[in-house]
């Protein structure tokens, strides 16, 4: 019998004692003279003022308890009142009708080799009368008797439990109250299932658990009900509802504005049954109204970080006074669990250069059928919520949330995502503002076994970036291959939309797994395969050297015009007409028009050169301006033509015309 239990058993036992003795003393000086002896035995100092007795009803009043060590206060106690039934004990049975405790204040402190003190008194020293008595059990009788307690009340209680090195709380209640039955059989006390029986209500209010060391409050708690509890034997549980309300949690530091790092309004769990304490039924779990804020610090640390080392010590204790003992593993299943709020989930990030914030809203989530003894089993998911004012998110779908290896089949619909907010992530990330932008995407999101098979159709509105600076054009435009915004110009339609099938693939558990990158690649293979499919059938791009490079290789087929000429031909209108219909259709395209001349143009407008071999020949500034005059023509001629398409000129730039030697190109060459 472990030493809780002994205590458990002890302390009942310990007041029928005391019960026999007022009846032998009667006088309560006598009774408060014998209770001071005790704690000074203990090496406590303690005070009472009042002892009073009515032994005909059966009762029991204590007024005014105390008890100090080192000067110290580690027990007070303004009022405990105990009645019981005299009658009962002709059935072998302590019936304790009421407990009823006001205003206690109590320490606890664990040491060193698990030494605990309670009050002031050290539980491994406890002396008594009898200590050198011993008493052979070998063939005792079982204790047939029986306690039974109906009623207990708890008002304004305090309990500081200090376990060195660092677990250092206390915890208030404003009330704690059962009404019921609770029957403990001590002649079955020693089997391997304690025999307890209760059948009642509980109910604790206005719940705070400070933390000594942040000096702040790591749980608070307003209210926490238990009905239609039934127990049959410890291993055996059922309780009809469990309500919790206004459940706050780790306080915040008191610049930081809001005061908890987390709120819930209700918690409401329907029908849970316990089975020999290792599998847990529950008809439903419902969570309303929460609100939540995580912050990442300018430090890059979370602010829950400084939480999270507290309960990392504790778990070393725990861990540390765990036994050996293996137990029976715990399972549990949840027919239905759902979570609404129209309050906010935020998320900030004080490491930026500029802070960023978003925050979710109006959430509904739902998860059917989750049973942890079959966790490859699908669950049925719902989930929707609002992305700041206007961002729409909706999910549906299967998932397997309890098994090692995930799998999901989801579809799902973002609508009016503003991307502006999202500017200053990706200044961080990508060296690039969001000017404008909104998103809305289709969903396809599935995994098998870890390997992640999931497609997005995106559809970007408006959608402009600003680089902060050249070189973080130029490591952009390196990650993705080609240059960015260029590609962006090239997607946009007629109304400054960019539509994107973005395939993401991997494996979760590899850790070297990053959505992150896997976006990125998918989206410069989508812009690439959207560029060669859209553009190639029309002839608009020439692939240098047989390789497609979007980077260099972004040029259309050239006008090339008659030795010595500028006029536009016939077949270079037709060429120049799809060149109009590409502009219109993608309004963010700027073209530059490069005029050439080459060795035929030389010829025919400076014929005196023409006899001279081009690696001798020197041409004079007025030759060169000849020449050029001719090629500024060419490329003017090209623009007047795209003009008057309605093209707007600002999206035509000209460029010097350039004069090469040989069977070079005769006309205008036109890239992005």
């Amino acid at each position: 019998m472990n030493r809780t239990l002994k205590n458990f058993v002890i302390w009942p036992l310990v007041v029928i004692f005391l019960l026999l003795l007022i009846l032998r003393l009667v006088l309560a000086p006598i009774a408060k003279v014998n209770i001071n002896n005790w704690f000074e035995q203990q090496g406590v100092e303690s005070g009472i003022e009042d002892i009073s007795f009515d032994l005909s009803n059966g009762s029991l009043t204590v007024t005014n308890l105390t008890a100090n060590t080192n000067g110290s206060q580690v027990l007070a106690l303004d009022q405990a009142s105990l009645a019981w039934s005299w009658s009962a004990l002709l059935d072998s049975q302590v019936k304790l009708n009421s407990i009823d405790i006001t205003g206690l204040a109590l320490d606890v402190e664990r040491g060193p080799g698990e030494r605990l003190v309670i009050a002031g008194i050290d539980l491994d020293k406890l002396s008594t009368p009898d200590e050198q008595t011993t008493v052979d059990k070998t063939d005792s009788e079982p204790v047939e008797w029986s306690i039974v307690l109906q009623q207990l009340k708890m008002n304004n209680f305090r309990l500081c439990y200090l376990a060195l090195p660092q677990h250092d709380y206390c915890n208030e209640f404003g009330s704690l109250s059962w009404d019921g039955n609770i029957d403990l059989d001590l002649a079955r006390i020693s089997g391997p299932a304690l025999p307890l029986n209760a059948a009642g209500d509980f109910r604790l209010s206005n719940l705070t658990i400070h933390n000594n060391q942040l000096e702040r409050n790591l749980l608070g708690l307003g209210e926490f009900s238990m009905q239609q509890i039934d127990v049959n034997t410890a291993d055996n549980i059922s309780i009809g509802s469990i309500v919790l309300e206004t459940l706050t949690a780790f306080e915040r530091a008191a610049e930081s504005g809001q005061t908890q790092i987390t709120r819930l309004e209700k918690i409401a769990i329907e029908q849970l049954k316990l089975t020999e304490m290792s599998h847990l039924d529950i008809a439903e779990v419902n969570l309303q109204d929460h609100e939540a804020i995580l912050v990442n610090l300018s430090t890059k640390k979370l602010e829950i970080d400084e939480w999270l080392a507290v309960f990392a010590t504790d778990a070393t204790e725990n861990e540390t006074a765990a036994t050996s003992e293996k137990s029976t593993p715990f399972s549990f299943a949840i027919a239905k669990f759902s979570y609404l709020t129209d309050k906010s989930l935020e998320y900030q990030d004080l490491s930026l250069e500029k802070p960023f914030a978003a925050n979710l809203n109006s959430i509904e989530l739902a998860i059917k059928n989750l049973d942890s003894r079959k966790p490859e089993q699908a669950s049925q998911l719902h989930y929707s919520a609002k992305y700041a004012e206007h961002g729409l998110i909706n999910i549906d779908g299967n998932i397997t949330p309890l098994d090692k290896k995930q799998s999901f089949d989801l579809s799902g619909r973002i609508e009016g995502l503003d991307l502006r907010d999202l500017s200053p992530f990706t200044a961080n990330a990508i060296g690039h503002n969001i000017k404008s932008g909104q998103l809305d995407a289709d969903l396809k999101l599935k995994a098998d076994n870890n390997i992640l098979a999931s497609e997005i159709d995106l559809t970007l509105h408006q959608f402009n970036l600003d680089a902060l600076s050249a070189a973080d054009q130029e490591k952009i435009d390196a990650s993705f291959g080609f240059p960015l915004n260029t590609s962006l110009s090239l997607l946009k339609d007629r109304e400054n939309r960019i539509e994107l099938n973005i395939p993401i693939t991997g494996d979760l558990q590899n850790p070297d797994f990053d959505p992150s990158d896997a976006i990125t690649k998918a989206t410069s293979s989508a812009i690439t395969a959207a560029v060669l499919n859209y553009y190639t059938p029309f002839g608009l791009i020439t692939v240098v050297d047989g390789l497609f490079s979007l980077a260099t290789a972004l040029k259309f087929e050239p006008v090339e015009f008659d030795i010595g000429a500028s006029d536009i031909t016939q077949v270079d209108k037709t060429s120049l007409e799809k060149i109009i219909t590409l502009m219109q259709d993608r309004p963010g395209i700027v073209v530059t028009l490069c005029a050439h001349t080459n060795s035929a143009d030389r010829m025919l407008l400076v014929p005196e050169t023409a006899e001279i071999p081009s690696d001798e020949l020197k041409l004079e500034d007025e030759q060169v301006a000849k020449l050029s005059e001719l090629g500024e023509a060419r490329a003017a001629a090209v623009k007047v033509f795209l003009v008057k398409a309605r093209i707007d000129a600002a999206r035509l730039v000209l460029c010097a015309s350039e004069h090469t030697e040989g069977e070079g190109l005769a006309g205008v060459e036109i890239s992005i």
